[in-house]
């Protein structure tokens, strides 16, 4: 529910006196955007957090205008209509109505002080200018503050933290100086983003999707942060690895693990598809396996959600996505979505079943090269899989099976990996697959059998099983080999562009789907059954953390 602010504050044209204290560029303009009239349906789907009466420079004038502020949105209606009301019927369409998307400015405070009087003010600079807003009453000025800079960039990160060890490609570990709490920092470099407009826009899509909604398999977003060098996204503390470097450190999994690590990400998704969203980049070095819990609880990190219009250029997804692991449409001009994202899990569930890490051993240098190295070669052979059916079917045969990998996996690995979008699993079908309800029974015949025999040995993290057979993994667990990581010790040393790829052009040449398109209206029906939550357990099961709540309102992409 909305509160009104600010609505007697006193006059403050005093602070025209002082034209030392702005740009002078920033006072003779306005950088807002107007509000266009079809942006005007999204707004209904957002909450209003405040409303009122503020000051601020537009057009070589000090207004007293309404303002509000909604999720990633601060609104500035021109034209006033009485007593407040509720957003969607206080905007006139004819009028004017202008906006800040907040992610993309930074906050900082400024007080002004001529003898007994006092104004607070806040700055909003994006790439166009500044907009001041001022305040006389220091407790209003700080219920505005507090509310925008959740959604704002915020200055000064390295007064505030204590840069630690670098964790996984991109992401450092960080300490608050004030009350030691421990987070983990993404950083970007500023240079990057000039050079290339489209991961900019990717990472500011992932920040509002992250303010938006939360799911315990997206990092929980704390803060951003910017210098005039780099960007940082503060987030919870995390500890693990991606799924790659497990794999690639010869981790064997489990049929089990595997089921479970496969039924998370498609949970997510699924998640994701509800708020009208895609991840964009699924693949195994954007799954990370956390270490914190002795559940099997995975991350899904690196967003690369974006809306594309007709003849837009799918340039982002070409040159920073792993080719092998788009689908064929996105070849032929159709733009990502959740049919293409149920495609790249299929990659990593053909990743997980098939990938020998030593194979690559010699081009093992450092992990992001090695990653990019390993994806350069790798590709989908479904002959692999004839092949694995093929044994399976001589196995059942011979009645001496000793294949790992079951025949409801390879089902479920040939259906996600349809290349006839139409034909591919949707993700309803996906989250009832049978091999889902084979694995929920091997689970419980395993709980069955702890009781009759010696228990399992306690599953601390996942990490800590290393080349495990279907019999083995009752018995044996090899100690994890933690490698040592090293002190960064300057911010340059840290930081690593992303490797691309030759650029390549691509347009967007179909009208897409929006994504209800891929999904039938009624595709996440409350009520239809899924396999359980054991899925989501590493063997011992044990009870899952209770689900998060979602944030009350969405945040608007405009």
């Amino acid at each position: 529910m909305s509160r009104r602010q600010n609505a007697n504050d006193e006059n403050l044209s005093w602070i025209l006196k002082y034209p030392n204290e702005f740009s002078h560029e920033d006072f003779e303009s306005q950088h807002m955007h107007i509000l266009k009239q079809e942006q005007f349906g999204q707004l209904k789907e957002s909450d209003e957090i405040l409303n009122g009466q503020l000051y601020t420079f537009w057009n070589g004038t000090l207004e007293y205008s309404k303002f509000i502020l909604m999720p990633n949105l601060l609104i500035k209606v021109t034209i006033q209509n009485g007593l407040l009301q509720i957003p969607q019927s206080q905007f006139n369409q004819n009028g004017a109505t202008y906006y800040l998307s907040l992610s993309e400015c930074t906050i900082t405070q400024k007080m002004i002080q001529h003898r007994s009087q006092q104004a607070f003010g806040m700055l909003l600079t994006n790439s166009i200018g500044t907009t001041y807003l001022f305040f006389s009453n220091f407790v209003t000025f700080r219920t505005w503050y507090k509310q925008m800079k959740q959604f704002c960039k915020l200055t000064g990160f390295l007064d505030k933290y204590k840069l630690g060890d670098k964790v996984l490609p991109g992401f450092y570990t960080c300490t608050k100086k004030k009350k030691k709490t421990q987070y983990t920092v993404q950083i970007y470099k500023s240079d990057d983003f000039e050079q290339c407009q489209e991961l900019e826009d990717a990472v500011y899509n992932e920040i509002q999707i992250l303010r938006s909604i939360k799911h315990q398999s997206l990092l929980e977003l704390k803060r951003v942060y910017q210098n005039n060098k780099y960007l940082f996204i503060v987030y919870e503390y995390y500890k693990g690895d991606t799924l790659f470097n497990l794999l690639n450190s010869n981790l064997q999994l489990h049929e089990v693990q595997i089921a479970s690590i496969i039924y998370q990400i498609l949970q997510v998704v699924k998640f994701l598809n509800q708020h009208q969203f895609y991840h964009g980049s699924i693949n195994p070095q954007n799954v990370l396996i956390n270490s914190q819990h002795q559940m099997l609880q995975i991350t899904l990190i690196n967003l690369s959600f974006k809306e594309y219009k007709v003849n837009d250029k799918l340039d982002w997804i070409l040159n920073r996505a792993v080719e092998s692991f788009l689908a064929p449409e996105i070849f032929e001009g159709i733009a990502p979505n959740i049919s293409t994202d149920i495609y790249a899990l299929g990659c990593v569930l053909y990743f997980m079943t098939y990938y020998d890490s030593k194979k690559y051993e010699f081009q093992i240098k450092n992990e992001d090269k090695d990653f990019y190295n390993v994806m350069d070669n790798f590709e989908i052979q479904n002959t692999r899989i004839d092949e694995s059916e093929q044994q399976l079917k001589i196995g059942f045969q011979q009645n001496q099976s000793k294949s790992k990998v079951s025949s409801s996996q390879l089902d479920l690995l040939r259906k996600m990996l349809q290349t006839d979008a139409s034909k591919r699993l949707t993700i309803k079908e996906a989250t009832k697959h049978h091999w889902f309800v084979n694995v929920k029974s091997k689970i419980k015949s395993l709980k069955v059998e702890r009781k009759r025999k010696k228990p399992l040995p306690s599953l601390r993290t996942i990490i800590e099983l290393r080349e495990m057979s279907e019999m083995d993994v009752r018995m044996t667990i090899i100690q994890q080999q933690q490698s040592g990581l090293n002190a960064l010790h300057s911010m340059n040393s840290k930081l690593q562009s992303t490797p691309s790829n030759t650029k390549r052009t691509l347009i967007y040449t179909q009208q897409p789907s929006k994504l209800s398109q891929f999904v039938a209206k009624n595709e996440f029906d409350d009520d239809y059954e899924i396999p359980d939550e054991e899925l989501y357990l590493e063997v011992p099961v044990i009870n899952r953390k209770r689900e998060p709540k979602k944030r009350p309102s969405n945040i608007i992409l405009l």
